[in-house]
């Protein structure tokens, strides 16, 4: 029975990303009809552009290697909750994981990925706290726009790394979204 059941879940969740995906390669290659003609209006123009941020992995600073998973983590989940927000375009993680040991200047970085902002960040342990800076750069004039610190106790790694993420991806849709 246990086995059956595990089977039928299996299933079930191929079907269900299997809908997923199909649903996002047809809406991504649909052909417009005649009614969905594009008059000049509505062309996006540079100042209507959707930022593209790279989240670049972030950096462990200390000694221990265990850190550096969850520094890797707290970049995944950055990554993740950023990837939700309709206002900006994010740059996939297989095409930022290149700068880990290797940085190029904020500048060389952007024009590599064609990104208008980056975030970085670093991860400092102590005991049982950790430490997790966050930033944002605009890359046209590499400045800091937005940066934060968290502090957190580690007794849940999971958690930590969540509540950072929803944190961060919370004040940058903020300050991406568009006011009306």
């Amino acid at each position: 029975r246990v086995i059956y059941g595990v089977g039928v879940a299996l299933l079930i969740g191929i079907a269900l990303g299997a809908g997923l995906i199909w649903t996002s390669f047809r809406t991504t290659f649909d052909v417009p009809n005649e009614a969905d003609s594009i008059d000049s209006d509505s062309v996006p123009t540079a100042d209507d552009a959707v930022p593209t941020i790279a989240v670049l992995p972030f950096q462990n600073m200390t000694a221990a290697e265990e850190n550096s998973f969850f520094a890797d983590g707290v970049h995944e989940e950055i990554l993740t909750q950023l990837s939700r927000l309709p206002a900006i375009d994010i740059i996939s993680r297989t095409s930022v994981m290149r700068f880990t040991n290797d940085r190029p200047s904020a500048s060389e970085i952007s024009q590599m990925l064609s990104a208008t902002h980056l975030v970085e960040g670093s991860v400092r342990r102590a005991g049982n706290t950790v430490r997790i800076t966050v930033q944002l750069i605009d890359s046209s004039s590499d400045k800091q726009l937005w940066a934060e610190t968290y502090d957190r106790a580690l007794a849940d790694v999971f958690a930590v790394q969540t509540d950072v993420a929803v944190r961060v991806a919370t004040a940058l849709d903020v300050a991406f979204s568009p006011t009306y």
